[in-house]
């Protein structure tokens, strides 16, 4: 998220102070590399749609039990036709690395949920 907050700071905009990982379990190291770089692909295609500043994108990380959940949530101002198209081939990616994504697009947020070892 830091890299990407230094794309706004070049783009002469002041980035968002607001928090936008949430992990206090520190689970994040948990996830495979390919996992992460799945995530990290996503979270790069909102931002490269949102024109560098995305609206109300949190990613959410927390242990449960012996498994780890994951919440990415992000406003995305398109269609449903839209949002599969431009975000269709991470999903499918996603889909590969985490064995029980699921995915929802309602009233502009795009949520994908995830467990992982």
């Amino acid at each position: 998220m830091e890299g990407l907050r230094l794309r706004v700071r070049r783009d002469g905009d002041e980035p968002p102070t607001d928090r936008a990982v949430f992990d206090d379990d520190n689970v994040a190291n948990r996830m495979s590399y390919d996992q992460r770089t799945g995530i990290r692909a996503l979270v790069v295609a909102i931002f490269d749609q949102a024109g560098n500043r995305p609206q109300q994108l949190e990613i959410e990380l927390a242990r449960a039990g012996e498994r780890c959940q994951g919440l990415v949530s992000a406003r995305v101002e398109l269609s449903e036709n839209a949002v599969k198209n431009r975000f269709g081939p991470y999903i499918a990616v996603l889909r590969v690395v985490f064995d029980d994504l699921s995915v929802e697009y309602l009233q502009s947020v795009l949520t994908l949920r995830f467990s992982y070892e």
